[in-house]
């Protein structure tokens, strides 16, 4: 009976669904490898496949469905930018 009612929850109320499962995997590799440059391109194609700019445009959609706390935010922003310009090169307009 047990089985039937959880099969039975919107998708809204179950206890983690894939995408936010996704969401804190893709936020928390990304926050471990900030210290370092950010995750290799070749650790997020394995790990996710997709490349770095689908990679770091997953993470802050995953930073905004999450609702990801500040200091975590920080510490993401300046080795992906959002804008597309590389973290270590000044962005020239």
């Amino acid at each position: 009976m047990r089985t039937a009612d959880k099969k039975q929850l919107p998708n809204n109320l179950r206890p983690q669904s894939r995408d936010l499962r996704e969401a804190r995997e893709i936020i928390e590799l990304a926050h471990i490898w900030a210290p370092y440059g950010g995750v290799p391109v070749e650790l997020t194609f394995q790990t996710f496949g997709m490349s770095r700019r689908q990679f770091v445009d997953k993470l802050w959609q995953a930073v905004r469905d999450t609702h990801c706390s500040y200091p975590v935010v920080r510490d993401l922003t300046p080795i992906y930018p959002r804008n597309g310009s590389s973290p270590h090169q000044p962005h020239v307009t």
